[in-house]
């Protein structure tokens, strides 16, 4: 073969495979940078995905019930020309009060219904050379409709003062649990008026977490002024609410 041939040979090779190096990179071009950008701004940029379609509401729950526990605070005070001898003078007043609450017979004081709130014996500092006392002690009643009687029967007794009383309920898990499904029916009553102004349908809960704060009474006191030894203070009873507080987070569709 002459040399002319073989180089006019070697060229059309060297050209052949140019082209075809060429349709490759053409061909891998389809799956580069422009393609995939094209690719992805032929779906709408505004689409939610199914993960997102969520609504979000706080829903709140009450229920009202008639108390069935009363609480009062008893103060007494004593003075003396040593801590001892005021000590001594509240202490048997304390006594005398104590004595008077366990004797009731309108209603039914246990000693684990009597609490101590306090004990404190100082200096009178208004008073050069004397000396005071003072203790106080918490009641529970559980017949709160007799609190008026206790509060008559602690200052027939010698209490300095009388606090109170408070009501609440003794046991209110019921109560809570009536208020908790009242929350989920609130937060679930604003997802579907949400729903509905947006065209969509709720499918159902996906979370729900109870908020701090919920299940405690509120507690009423009563007005007990005007009281005195010779009669017993009228006591009105109001309702003890029991609240409940949930966030929840809903899934819809539309």
């Amino acid at each position: 073969m002459s040399h002319s041939h073989r180089t006019r040979s070697l060229a059309l090779v060297a050209l052949v495979v140019a082209l075809a190096l060429a349709l490759a990179l053409s061909l891998r071009g389809g799956s580069g940078p422009e393609a995939a950008f094209a690719a992805a701004t032929a779906a709408p940029g505004t689409a939610i995905s199914p993960a997102d379609r969520t609504l979000t509401f706080t829903g709140s729950g009450d229920v009202d019930l008639q108390p069935d526990t009363a609480v009062i605070g008893v103060s007494v005070h004593g003075a003396g020309a040593s801590s001892d001898e005021a000590q001594g003078v509240a202490s048997d007043k304390m006594k005398a009060v104590l004595q008077a609450l366990r004797s009731l017979d309108s209603v039914h004081i246990a000693d684990a219904d009597l609490e101590t709130q306090g004990v404190n014996t100082s200096r009178d500092w208004e008073h050069e050379g004397r000396f005071i006392s003072d203790q106080s002690l918490s009641v529970t009643i559980h017949d709160p409709a007799r609190s008026g009687a206790v509060m008559a029967a602690a200052t027939a007794a010698g209490a300095d003062s009388v606090d109170g009383p408070s009501f609440s309920l003794d046991e209110q898990s019921a109560a809570y649990r009536d208020a908790l499904r009242g929350a989920l029916a609130d937060a679930r009553s604003k997802a579907d008026a949400a729903a509905a102004a947006m065209g969509v349908h709720i499918l159902g809960t996906t979370t729900i977490s109870e908020n701090s704060g919920g299940g405690g009474p509120i507690m009423y006191a009563a007005d007990a002024a005007g009281k005195a030894a010779s009669s017993a203070p009228p006591v009105q009873i109001g309702p003890v609410t029991v609240s409940a507080q949930v966030t929840v987070t809903f899934a819809y569709e539309g």
